[in-house]
């Protein structure tokens, strides 16, 4: 048994010829590394992990070194920087793969991948002509009810910092007005290594794992799916004092930002820049609009969207406060608590599913 091999994913460098990365995925065997990526189908389980095993002995036979994938990492930080000729060949192959020439330039890309599962990341993001991108936009188109997966190109946007990157959206060129199957994961990393970035905008399931300070942020969109119900760790994980506009939209299916959370968002003096707030999936707390009312977030806000399933008895209670929120020039609520007597006393107020 090789050493650090875990039976399902092993890593290698060689003096001359760079890393190597072999992984078993059920039946595939993919390999990775300065050479073309491939993938090798087996006929069972069984024979897959066999050809896994002799995808590793051959690396080995070719005098390459089984290492940790961190020390890939290192290795990788150093020298995808000044790439050979061999590896900008290969680097440029793979920008065209997913739609970019790279004749047109850096500072701005927008790449709609057609189902098509993007060359290695990590290789393109050291790519040093990514030191002036300022705006990058992905798309990944699926088959119906698929599932678009960008925690590979989050992983790699933590990976190394683009210093004037100041506009990220992932799935946002989707015409749908709600929230798609895609999964994001923790954005910790991305926002950190980034200080300059001023907009993300992210159709998919992403979260905060930990606090993390963004000095130059100043919109956040995420619309969730059903994925992973972590959407809360945001209002309680996101540090921006130059944020403008939030939307936190969980997804339709299972998550839900608590009453109590989002009455302790509010209480927030650390955001003071806020002025545009949507928040959906609130859990539909009949006192939660007393415990706004009083907030020195809420005397900031001039836009306000709430909904999470308040009807007519969450507008009564609005109502009893309404002076606290007459001053918002917008504000959403569940198009079931829009009586009329809430739209007589406060006109400005419209219902909303998101």
């Amino acid at each position: 048994m090789l050493p650090r091999v875990s039976g399902k994913e092993a890593w290698f460098l060689h003096s001359e010829r760079g890393w190597l990365h072999v992984k078993l995925e059920g039946r595939i065997v993919k390999v990775d590394g300065l050479a073309e990526p491939k993938s090798l189908p087996y006929v069972s389980p069984l024979a897959a992990k066999q050809g896994f095993g002799s995808q590793c002995s051959t690396a080995l036979s070719r005098g390459y070194a089984e290492v940790s994938a961190d020390e890939v990492a290192a290795w990788r930080r150093t020298n995808d920087a000044s790439p050979s000729p061999e590896m900008q060949a290969q680097r440029d192959a793979d920008w065209r793969t997913i739609g970019h020439d790279p004749e047109k330039g850096f500072e701005r890309l927008e790449l709609r991948l057609d189902g098509a599962e993007a060359p290695d990341l990590l290789r393109l993001i050291a790519d040093p002509r990514l030191e002036g991108l300022e705006d990058l936009r992905v798309r990944a188109w699926t088959e119906k009810a698929g599932l678009s997966d960008y925690s590979t190109w989050i992983a790699a946007l933590s990976s190394r910092p683009l210093p004037r990157l100041r506009n990220l959206e992932l799935d946002s060129l989707s015409s749908s007005d709600g929230a798609r199957e895609s999964r994001v994961g923790a954005i910790d990393g991305l926002l950190r290594l980034h200080p300059v970035l001023d907009t993300v905008v992210i159709m998919g399931t992403a979260w905060l794992d930990a606090r993390v300070e963004t000095p130059a942020l100043r919109t956040l969109r995420i619309d969730g799916s059903s994925v992973e119900p972590r959407a809360a760790s945001v209002l309680t994980n996101l540090g921006a004092p130059a944020l403008v506009s939030l939307r936190l939209h969980p997804g339709y299916s299972g998550d839900t930002l608590g009453a109590l959370q989002v009455e302790a968002f509010f209480q927030r003096e650390d955001l003071s820049s806020l002025r545009q707030l949507e928040l959906f999936g609130v859990e539909p707390e009949i006192s939660l609009f007393e415990a706004l009312s009083t907030t020195p977030m809420l005397r900031r806000l001039e836009g306000l969207t709430l909904q999470g399933g308040f009807g007519p008895r969450a507008a009564g209670e609005l109502l009893e406060v309404i002076g606290s929120f007459d001053h918002l020039r917008r504000f959403g609520i569940d198009e079931e608590a829009l009586t009329d007597e809430l739209q007589d006393a406060f006109p400005k107020a419209f219902g909303t599913y998101g």
